[in-house]
């Protein structure tokens, strides 16, 4: 499930950046 909102996340903001807080995050 995780994986799905992760996709939908990097498929909005494409900065790698952006993409590890969001993991950091859910985690």
């Amino acid at each position: 499930m995780t994986g799905i909102l992760l996709g939908q996340e990097v498929r909005k903001r494409k900065t790698p950046q952006e993409k590890i807080a969001i993991i950091q995050q859910t985690m």
